[in-house]
């Protein structure tokens, strides 16, 4: 598979020069579209180290006559400009860019827009630009929302992604890993906090409630240039988003429970009212990957 001199990062530089190397005789492509080189319909043939100078994802596969392709690797670069390069806060901080603007409310099936998103969470109280992201890679993006939708300050779906667009789940901010996340825009509510203080109290009551953080956002959607401070969206909150998940039954032999002893089972939501009363004595309803 092709090599790149370049890893995956949120640089100071002014430009990149990247090469990519391969098996000679071989035919590396690259796209910075976010989607995938084929042989023929998409992507751009290497021939020489590539200038990137601003936000790119950069994916590159090798082919080979009568050999498969090679697997994709990608390169997600976020260039930062004198601005922003000494931001910080205290609290965490989450970075998108995307070589366009952002959908609304996208129809299953329907395509999002692929970018690349980088979290920075705290170390010692603050977080800094200067630091080395605690998690980059490919995303897509969505805003959704109805009364919301229209406010300056949008909420976000998130998708994580492979280097192939599909799903990749991962921990966010200490969270159990998903690949699917959301923002949530407290834009009406100017303290920012009413919505995640019901949570917090919700929860404290013994409650499930989706786990959450605060964080500051910068947003680029301009095809090829750098972050700056003009790109600052404001403070959201993110968050797990539920999803129809397993559940998961325990199941126990005569005297197994007085010892801690049982199996587990994972089963269908749907199938937890049968469940219940029956050869369970326990459900775990995982929505949200509640762990």
């Amino acid at each position: 598979e092709p090599v790149l001199n370049f890893e995956s990062g949120v640089y100071t530089n002014n430009s990149l020069l990247v090469t990519i190397t391969a098996t000679p005789g071989t035919v590396v492509r690259y796209t910075t579209d976010g989607s995938e080189p084929t042989n023929t319909t998409s992507g751009t043939a290497y021939t020489g180290p590539i200038t990137v100078s601003g936000n790119t994802i950069l994916k590159t596969r090798v082919f080979q006559t009568g050999l498969w392709p090679s697997a994709v690797v990608a390169r997600n670069y976020i260039l930062v400009d004198s601005s922003v390069r000494a931001f910080s806060s205290n609290l965490p901080f989450v970075v998108i860019t995307t070589p366009g603007g952002i959908p609304a409310s996208v129809p299953p099936g329907g395509t999002r827009m692929r970018g690349t998103f980088a979290v920075y969470n705290t170390f010692r109280g603050r977080s800094s630009m200067a630091a080395k992201p605690d998690y980059i890679g490919p995303a897509q993006f969505e805003t959704f929302g109805q009364t919301s939708e229209g406010f300056p300050k949008k909420p976000h779906n998130i998708e994580l992604n492979d280097e192939y667009g599909n799903d990749k789940a991962a921990s966010i901010f200490g969270m159990p890993a998903e690949a699917d996340w959301k923002m949530r825009n407290p834009y009406s509510d100017k303290c920012l906090m009413n919505d995640f203080l019901a949570y917090e109290m919700f929860e404290q009551m013994g409650n499930y409630s989706c786990r959450r953080q605060f964080v500051e956002v910068f947003i680029n959607t301009a095809a090829g240039t750098k972050l700056t401070y003009n790109n600052y969206y404001g403070v959201l909150v993110f968050l797990e988003k539920i999803e129809v998940d397993l559940a998961l039954e325990r199941l126990f032999r005569p005297g197994e429970e007085e010892r801690g002893e049982g199996v587990h089972r994972r089963v269908d939501v749907a199938e937890v009212p049968l469940v219940r009363g029956h050869l369970a004595v326990g459900v775990q309803i995982r929505s949200a990957k509640h762990q």
